[in-house]
């Protein structure tokens, strides 16, 4: 939905009020097209001047354009069966084709809506960390495993089990000196949710990374890094919002990196030997 993310890019420079007015459109755009702009106020919890002012801040001359542009995204957005788009009739070549144009467009989102100040922030918090506490399930799992694998190499004390109740065990031990990573796409995932209370209860300093609006993880987390909000409710498998989210913790990995980088390389040369030796 290019005004949805048109919305998330501008989210950081309007005021509360505004914002909550652009959550609605976030989360219910296909219903906003049919209200007035009382109705919106209402429903936000805002007044008609601020609906107005928020329209004014995507540059549209009133709600009714607005709409007309919400409307013409939603003609155009097809009933898909699942974010790579693909179709019964489609060859291996158009599969190819779109799975490299899905995989563009997340990351191109992912970079118009990035937040650097926020990036930094979470840099800091992983760099400094004592111990570095990684979190996520089903597909987020399979990118803890990656950032796991990583940050290991580089000498970070990581600790990442995708079995919950060894996760549970782990934080038992989480302190004030520690950051925990919690990767959850919805931001509502359970269990997810719950690490993040428990390492938050503990001190240790939270990082979220989920998609855009509201959600319980990022209520909870002192910092949240966000997504693009790309993929459709029914999907064939989570890879636009896996790819987005290894390409964002890949930055943090190499920004990382690149602060330590004489003893990181060591480090790497040293890991890469020792694996030689199983070859030998």
């Amino acid at each position: 939905m290019d005004i949805v993310l048109q919305i998330k890019e501008e989210y950081s420079k309007l005021t509360k009020s505004e914002q909550r007015v652009a959550d609605y459109f976030i989360d219910n755009y296909k219903d906003a097209i049919n209200l007035s702009t009382q109705s919106i106020a209402a429903i936000t919890k805002t007044s008609p001047a601020t609906v107005i002012r928020f329209v004014k801040s995507l540059e549209f001359d009133g709600i009714q354009q607005l709409k007309l542009a919400l409307a013409a995204d939603l003609d155009s957005d097809k009933d898909y069966t699942g974010c790579e788009i693909i179709h019964p009739e489609d060859e291996l070549e158009d599969i190819i084709e779109k799975n490299k144009i899905n995989l563009i467009n997340s990351i191109e989102k992912l970079y118009a809506l990035m937040d650097i100040s926020l990036i930094e922030e979470a840099i800091d918090a992983i760099d400094n960390a004592r111990k570095i506490y990684l979190f996520g399930v089903g597909a987020s799992g399979i990118v803890c495993y990656d950032v796991n694998y990583k940050l290991s190499r580089i000498g970070k004390d990581v600790v990442f089990n995708n079995d919950i109740h060894l996760q549970l065990v782990n934080l038992n031990f989480i302190k004030k000196e520690d950051a925990c990573v919690c990767i959850s796409y919805s931001g509502n995932t359970k269990e997810t949710v719950l690490v993040a209370e428990i390492a938050k209860r503990a001190g240790a300093k939270t990082i979220g990374i989920c998609c855009f609006g509201k959600n319980e993880l990022s209520k909870i987390c002192d910092i949240t890094l966000r997504v693009p909000h790309d993929e459709r409710e029914l999907r064939l498998g989570a890879i636009s919002s896996r790819n987005t989210t290894l390409t964002l913790l890949d930055m943090i990995y190499l920004a990382i990196s690149h602060r330590h980088y004489p003893e990181v390389l060591e480090d790497i040369e040293a890991t890469r030997d020792l694996i030689k030796k199983l070859r030998e």
